[in-house]
């Protein structure tokens, strides 16, 4: 295949995490990449079978990509001498616009080759310009699904349908400004904004499948946003629920429920879950089903999961994996609707429910972008001592040691009040985050009114 994977030095954007170890996936085709002879010509031909070919800023696997050359775009050949990196002999070629670059010599094609017979050789035509893009030379299947339309800024979350990110795009009826999709396996998140240089994408043709689920962001800014619906009467066929992928530990996973059976839904899995939700696109909320915990506590109920939709849960890492259990959810019988309560008698051993607090975040590096607030540079010590980390809380000092979580929080974390500081209240929880782009991103989907309710764990 035409080297053409997303480089492996792809920069971190927001929360978004790139690809790692993209090169890996080539060694098996090194060997043979490593005997082609370099170009001995002042044209060459791009030769990808089908496929372009990656034209990267300087010779080898990691180097950041500029382009990618349509399969039989002719290239300009420089002077410079081959150079063998990774395993492939790379040459160096000059685009359209004037850029010089390195490609793999094994897909460039000598233009000699294609003299006459007669010994007139015909003149080499122009260069294609400009390079045709990634996508539009991948196949471009017609199954690309539009989702449910989020409000301007907002996020709206399914299947791809397609391995074609444009195409995806463009099924859109709105601007699309970025597409996210969660590698279970990995767990990063690989993004692609709309617009960006090729160089700093980690979301590819090459890593989206038809079966991926994936998170769409809405060109704008997001203002305000409706208030979750009523929920409406649970189905009369429950569905069949349906596997996930399994995580590591303590990690996240991504699929359609099959049904609207929440219960049904987490005892088919074979990993224990912690906490399971689901975007409600209207109000931008998530909701969320934690087992163990009081109902009063749950927003995704079985009147709220709808078998079409899209559920993230994350596997446990302390409670020990079950095999997975058939269930009939279509013979089954609904669960009654989650009677409501605003003053429950008991709470389940070991949680309840807290307070609405005022929820903000503070960082430790300041990125580019919105929610940078008054400044970070909280990078180091505590007041409990420890170092911040993901999961620490600034908190009233009374509350110190306190374990909690938050509800409609789509990562689960569960937080210790490990911080304090004089403007932090009893009703004020500070998350901290390594990047305000981090924090932002986070509280702009668990908190985007300032307000969350906090279910205290200890």
């Amino acid at each position: 295949m035409p080297e053409r994977t997303s480089p492996a030095s792809n920069r971190r954007l927001a929360r978004r995490a790139s690809i790692i170890g993209g090169a890996a996936l080539l060694l098996a085709g090194l060997v043979a990449g490593a005997t082609a002879a370099p170009v001995d010509a002042a044209t060459a031909r791009v030769s990808g079978d089908g496929d372009c070919v990656n034209v990267r800023a300087s010779a080898g696997l990691t180097a950041p990509r500029i382009t990618c050359v349509a399969d039989g775009s002719l290239l300009p050949v420089s002077d410079a001498a081959p150079r063998t990196v990774d395993g492939l002999a790379w040459q160096q070629v000059t685009l359209a616009d004037g850029t010089t670059g390195w490609a793999a010599a094994k897909y460039l094609v000598d233009t000699t080759a294609t003299s006459t017979s007669a010994g007139n050789a015909t003149a080499a035509p122009d260069p294609v310009v400009p390079p045709t893009p990634v996508a539009a030379s991948q196949p471009v299947p017609a199954a690309a699904h539009a989702f449910d339309i989020p409000p301007q800024g907002g996020i709206t979350v399914g299947v791809a349908g397609t391995s074609s990110i444009s195409s995806l795009v463009a099924a859109q009826p709105y601007p699309v400004a970025a597409v996210g999709l969660l590698d279970p396996t990995s767990q990063r998140y690989l993004l692609h904004i709309v617009g960006a240089p090729a160089s700093i994408q980690s979301l590819t043709d090459g890593t989206l499948r038809p079966e991926s689920v994936v998170m769409v962001t809405r060109a704008g800014t997001l203002s305000g946003v409706a208030t979750p619906p009523v929920a409406a009467a649970g189905l009369a066929a429950p569905g069949t629920p349906r596997l996930l992928p399994t995580p590591p530990k303590g990690g996240l996973s991504q699929g359609t429920a099959g049904t609207n059976d929440v219960a049904a839904f987490l005892a088919a899995q074979p990993f224990a879950v912690d906490i399971a939700m689901t975007l409600d696109v209207p109000s931008q909320q998530w909701l969320t089903y934690i087992p163990g915990a009081p109902d009063w506590v749950n927003t995704l109920t079985n009147q709220s999961l709808r078998p079409d939709a899209v559920v993230t849960v994350r596997r446990s890492a302390a409670q020990p994996d079950v095999p997975a259990r058939t269930v009939n959810a279509a013979a089954a019988t609904p669960a009654a609707p989650t009677p409501t309560s605003t003053a429950p008698a008991s709470a389940t051993a070991g949680s309840s429910l807290g307070e609405i607090a005022s929820v903000t975040y503070y960082f430790c590096t300041a990125s580019s972008g919105p929610g940078q607030g008054d400044g970070g540079g909280f990078c180091g010590g505590t007041a409990s001592g420890v170092i911040v980390h993901p999961g620490t809380a600034s908190c009233a000092s009374s509350l110190m040691g306190q374990r909690f979580r938050i509800a409609g929080d789509p990562t689960g974390q569960t937080y210790v009040c490990e911080d304090t500081g004089g403007g932090v209240g009893m009703h004020d929880r500070d998350i901290w985050f390594a990047t305000s782009s981090e924090g932002y991103a986070w509280w702009n989907q668990t908190a985007p009114s300032g307000k969350a309710r906090i279910i205290v764990l200890g």
